[in-house]
């Protein structure tokens, strides 16, 4: 977890979603009521379609507000457990979507968020990429797929491995071709 964020407007779809869910139950039991009259034939055809109607609409306004939840960002295991939940905060866990380390962080604690601001900025450093500039006159030796070794300053005497996963089409002005390779870096080197 990075960081936890409070909004009016994540009140507001929790609120939603939980007066659609009391309103799909009651509509449920509505319904079923509408059954046992109908099997009785206490009540009319028309009034157990009614029943069923209302009960659809509601379950189509309990998935448009689980949707809004899944847009602001709530993972599907929690919007199951609101409705279990004691008491409506409002806050929304900002979670990695991936193990990694954090390069940068804009967020400051009190700060007001907007929707579409870079809160974090975050790495996974286990796989690095190697840009590399190829002469047009080694193309034809090259392809996606093919394995490279690749040796650096920062190493010497050491050699990295990898594999090409990209090339980029000729350059016409420089005559090279950049490409790109990912090179597995289990150390962090």
């Amino acid at each position: 977890m990075l960081a936890t964020i409070w909004s009016a407007a994540i009140a507001e779809a929790k609120s939603a979603y939980l007066r659609a869910l009391a309103d799909a139950a009651l509509r449920q039991q509505t319904l079923d009521r509408e059954r046992r009259l109908r099997t009785d034939r206490i009540s009319s055809e028309k009034d157990l379609q009614e029943a069923v109607a209302a009960q659809r609409s509601a379950q189509a306004v309990v998935q448009q507000a689980r949707q809004h939840l899944a847009t602001l960002g709530f993972p599907e295991e929690h919007i199951e457990t609101l409705a279990t939940e004691a008491g409506g905060v409002a806050v929304l866990a900002l979670r990695a979507p991936f193990a990694g380390e954090i390069l940068e962080r804009s967020a400051v604690r009190g700060a007001l968020v907007e929707p579409g601001r870079a809160l974090f900025t975050l790495v996974d450093r286990s796989t690095m990429w190697a840009i590399l500039s190829i002469p047009e006159f080694a193309l034809a030796r090259v392809q996606v797929g093919q394995r490279v070794e690749l040796s650096v300053e920062a190493f010497p005497g050491e050699t990295f491995t990898g594999v090409l996963n990209w090339i980029r089409p000729g350059e016409t002005r420089t005559r090279m071709v950049q490409a790109r390779a990912e090179v597995p870096n289990p150390r962090g080197r």
